[in-house]
């Protein structure tokens, strides 16, 4: 993204470019060759890393399992489980429902810190999205270029996992709105800036409290010591030796984080789409050789597919061959030939 100070255009999309060009019935070659020399070293940028990772891959001789989990699985099989309807407008326009429910819902008096940061954001990117509309020429095709472009990213959510594109869009306009309005706030004295500088910290303090610290814990192997709450954590960290993997077929990957242990197998149990990418292959894995400890949830079940529906064979082997430790958990199942000496473990932890 370019900024010219000049005139306070800000140009984000190449396809704008391009419109100029032909408004101006520039020669489509020399604009070619403009775009190239504009553009060339932002997509060397851009690709590099990826290119990185792809000789990661290839070295490694996992290439294949990112093609297959990055390219078929969200190609071939995960569209077959969403629910956009009918028509492919909808695709494009049934994000915008997630930003009229969360402005209808705010209640503006009693505003958390959350709601204040994830509002301010929205508020400045409309603001950038007004500023840039207004100013240059096409002012309706970048407006509606831009909207539509955040729409389709929120087709999801807005500020959840599944919301990550759309928050990082509304991110990078918010940013320009303020880094537009900079070179205003230096002149506007010591309080002003001071403001900015609060704002700042306000929106980076929430990873320096918490996502930082947790991911020093989760790297020290201390995750367990700070998540005493978490009881089915706790667990499989007594009944598992260093190094060993633990079978996993649920949605929460935080108590094998905070356990400190990997899964025994290819990953299939806690998602319908994955268990038709992988589910063969993670019943060859765990028959030939069955892990001590399973965490495994029998009433799971994600947009009304149930685990006992989309993986019977997953479900009838751990009633063969596991039982659950403890009332107290729900998802923390042991080999039988386990049991006697995992209650004891259990027992004397308690």
């Amino acid at each position: 993204v370019s900024y010219h100070s000049e005139r306070g255009l800000y140009y984000s999309v190449i396809s704008y470019d391009i419109s100029i060009a032909v408004l101006n019935k520039e020669n489509p070659k020399s604009a070619a060759v403009s775009l190239m020399k504009k553009y060339g070293l932002l997509f060397g940028i851009v690709l590099a890393p990826f290119a990185i990772l792809s000789l990661f891959y290839i070295f490694t001789g996992s290439f294949d399992d990112f093609v297959n989990w990055a390219y078929r699985l969200n190609v071939d099989i995960y569209p077959k489980y969403l629910n956009y309807g009918t028509s492919v407008l909808q695709g494009l326009f049934g994000g915008f429902r997630y930003l009229f429910d969360y402005i209808r819902n705010l209640a503006f008096f009693s505003m958390g810190v959350t709601d204040i940061l994830r509002f301010s954001v929205i508020f400045f990117a409309a603001m950038f999205i007004v500023n840039f509309s207004r100013s240059g020429r096409l002012p309706v095709l970048k407006c509606l270029g831009t909207v539509l472009f955040i729409g389709a990213c929120a087709t999801r959510g807005l500020f959840d996992f599944h919301g990550t594109p759309t928050l990082a869009v509304l991110s990078l306009c918010s940013a320009l709105s303020i880094g537009s309005l900079m070179p205003k706030l230096k002149k506007a004295g010591a309080f002003t800036t001071a403001a900015v500088a609060i704002l700042i910290f306000a929106v980076i303090s929430p990873y320096g409290s918490t996502i930082f610290p947790n991911a020093v814990q989760i790297m020290n192997k201390s995750a367990v010591e700070s998540f005493e709450n978490n009881i089915s954590a706790k667990y499989i960290d007594a009944l598992t030796e260093a190094g060993e993997r633990v079978g996993f077929s649920t949605l929460d990957c935080d108590v094998m984080v905070m356990a400190g242990v990997v899964p025994a197998s290819i990953q299939g149990g806690s998602v319908p789409w994955f268990w038709e990418q992988a589910g063969e292959q993670a019943m060859k894995e765990l028959r030939s050789a069955p892990p001590r400890v399973f965490v495994f949830y029998k009433h799971q079940s994600v947009w009304g597919y149930h685990i006992s529906d989309y993986a019977p064979e997953l479900v009838e082997f751990i009633n063969e061959n596991y039982v659950r430790i403890s009332d107290r958990t729900e998802i923390v199942w042991v080999l039988k030939s386990y049991y006697a000496e995992a209650k004891e473990i259990i027992d004397a932890l308690e």
